[in-house]
């Protein structure tokens, strides 16, 4: 996935009231949520997210929250290997939880990422986190 935009949120993938996502083997780069949320993927109301197996994420951004993940009412967010570097948002470099359950990471590296405001990593509002 390289070079996608979206205006609004979601770069390369936008979803809506899902049961499960699982996104593995796979590089992102250079993907743009131009005016609002999440550089690659913008996900709402969701069991569960599961990003993992060698998955890069490599210059992608969002102008509000989440250059690489937006998540809101999200059930459990399971992150284990994955690289991510130079990935930057407004609030959350790399990823922002709203009103989900559950978040644990395993095994990631994370590189320069950057937020103007708040988490180069991560910014979370009522999340439970195993780091």
């Amino acid at each position: 996935f390289k070079q996608n935009y979206a205006f609004q949120s979601g770069g390369s993938i936008s979803l809506d009231n899902v049961d499960y996502i699982q996104i593995a083997h796979s590089m992102f780069t250079k993907n743009t949520a131009v005016y609002d949320s999440g550089g690659v993927i913008s996900i709402t109301t969701c069991y569960s997210i599961s990003i993992k197996s060698h998955c890069i994420f490599l210059n992608n951004r969002a102008k509000t929250s989440g250059g690489i993940l937006y998540a809101h009412h999200v059930g459990h967010i399971s992150i284990k290997n994955i690289q991510c570097s130079k990935n930057s948002a407004k609030n959350g470099g790399c990823f922002y939880l709203v009103e989900s359950r559950a978040a644990e990471n395993y095994n990631s590296s994370f590189k320069l990422n950057k937020a103007k405001r708040s988490g180069g990593v991560l910014c979370r509002m009522a999340v439970k986190l195993h780091l």
